[in-house]
């Protein structure tokens, strides 16, 4: 994550009579030695607010094959989602009947991408599969090999099975699936529904466009697709309410109001900026350690739990992968985001990032746009073909050199200012993913490119 500004000058810093290794924390960014007391936010919390880990760990998109190239994308959020996901359709049906240990077997994806009644749940971030099986079952990993998976494909004609992808050994894994005939019968039912209704018909992507190869199972809209613009603020924020909430003693904080309308609290080893436009930028020094991470599951939910209850958690909140990110001031970082209608938050840094180590919170950036309305765009949304060919005209210039000329996903977003930044309209873009792993983003309106690395319009 990019460091932000520093919260205050060096006269402001002598004002307040900040310590040498305060003064470095703030000024560079980097961690200095710190007390053993006064740091208020332990991992280990007496009350812990409720957290759908279902619903936050959830897939990102549900795509339904209905046979004959008929397809559709199932986004958070709407009613076909809340059916399948939210009310546990899917996993009464299939994934909370899985049993056995992955195993690798030849498996034909596409041939289960082509039958009417393929299912795929496509996760905003590797997740490992032994923590999903807990999610759908409710029972502990009772053994098998381990491994991080973005997508997990359902067969449930004929031979009922999951296949979960494995991100490093790059091949499917099948995991055995026992149905209950009523339920398997009610997730036929709604498929039946879906396939012939209204619902937005998907087809898929062309193998190359404009020289830029495209995977298998990439799906498009088949028409016309367009999402608004939305109208969007800072969230409202108390200064003196939100302090409350980080220093336990209020005696010994300090408050500096900036020109530019941040204000500012310290006391002892902590740090809090306001920006004016809502976002929030907590530091605390914690003790250098050297010991090792949590395993990615713990620190999400105890991310969770910290932001729920530091400012609530937004609709549609999910893990962020944001390549180039990595360990800053010495933490653990777990990085989030958040969805407006199923569709997911962008930005040059993450909505929302939790800094953890053993002895506990250490940094909290907040940075999430309230949505007031939608708004029309200008002129129309480009379609994802066009998007794709704009991108493959400045491949070299988005990606690092040496990159392939292949995308592994193309999905639509939002774009969010960085914290601090005043921003009233947040637009969609077409997100392309190459098979490398980087992410390029394409304005759907305007056309203008850039890479996850730069700062967007």
């Amino acid at each position: 994550m990019r460091i932000p500004e520093p919260f205050a000058t060096v006269s402001l810093v002598v004002l307040v009579g900040l310590s040498l290794a305060m003064s470095g924390w703030l000024l560079m960014g980097v961690p200095g030695t710190a007390p053993s007391s006064d740091q208020p936010f332990t991992l280990e919390v007496a009350e812990k607010p409720n957290v759908d880990m279902q619903s936050v760990l959830g897939p990102s998109r549900i795509v339904l094959h209905f046979g004959e190239n008929r397809h559709t994308v199932v986004l958070r959020g709407s009613a076909d989602y809340r059916t399948l996901w939210g009310g546990g359709l899917l996993q009464r049906a299939a994934l909370g009947r899985v049993s056995g240990p992955p195993r690798e077997v030849p498996v034909n994806i596409k041939a289960i991408r082509s039958e009417a009644g393929g299912i795929e749940l496509l996760y905003p971030v590797k997740v490992p599969v032994s923590y999903l099986v807990r999610l759908w079952t409710g029972y502990a990993w009772t053994g098998g090999q381990d491994f991080l998976t973005d997508r997990v494909v359902l067969s449930v004609a004929g031979d009922p099975a999951a296949f979960a992808y494995s991100c490093d050994h790059e091949k499917f894994f099948r995991l055995d699936v026992t149905p209950v005939p009523k339920e398997a019968a009610e997730l036929a039912s709604h498929l039946k529904y879906m396939s012939g209704g209204s619902h937005p018909r998907w087809v898929q992507a062309p193998a190359e466009i404009n020289g830029v190869a495209v995977a298998e199972g990439i799906l498009l809209p088949q028409s016309g697709y367009a999402v608004p613009a939305l109208e969007v603020r800072g969230e409202q924020t108390d200064p003196d309410a939100i302090v409350q909430k980080f220093f336990l003693d209020r005696s010994v904080v300090r408050r500096i109001d900036e020109r530019d309308g941040a204000v500012i609290y310290m006391g002892g080893q902590q740090g809090l900026r306001i920006y004016p436009p809502g976002a929030i930028d907590y530091r605390c020094l914690l003790e250098p350690e050297k010991a090792p991470l949590l395993d990615y599951p713990t620190a999400l939910e105890k991310a969770l739990e910290f932001v729920a209850g530091h400012g609530g958690l937004p609709e549609g909140i999910h893990p962020a992968d944001l390549a180039g990110r990595g360990r800053g001031m010495g933490l653990q970082e777990v990085r989030l985001s958040y969805c407006w209608r199923g569709y997911p938050v962008w930005g040059a840094e993450a909505p929302i990032v939790v800094g953890l180590s053993s002895q506990g919170v250490g940094l909290y950036v907040r940075n999430v746009r309230v949505v007031l309305a939608p708004v029309n765009l200008s002129r129309p949304m480009m379609s994802p073909e066009k998007a794709l060919d704009i991108l493959s005209r400045h491949w070299a210039t988005v990606f690092p050199e040496g990159v392939k000329r292949s995308v592994k996903d193309i999905q639509i977003g939002y774009w969010s200012l960085p914290a601090g930044e005043t921003q009233d309209v947040m637009k969609p873009v077409w997100v392309i993913e190459s098979e490398s792993g980087l992410k390029g983003f394409v304005d759907a309106e305007s056309g203008a490119v850039w890479g996850e690395e730069r700062t967007g319009p």
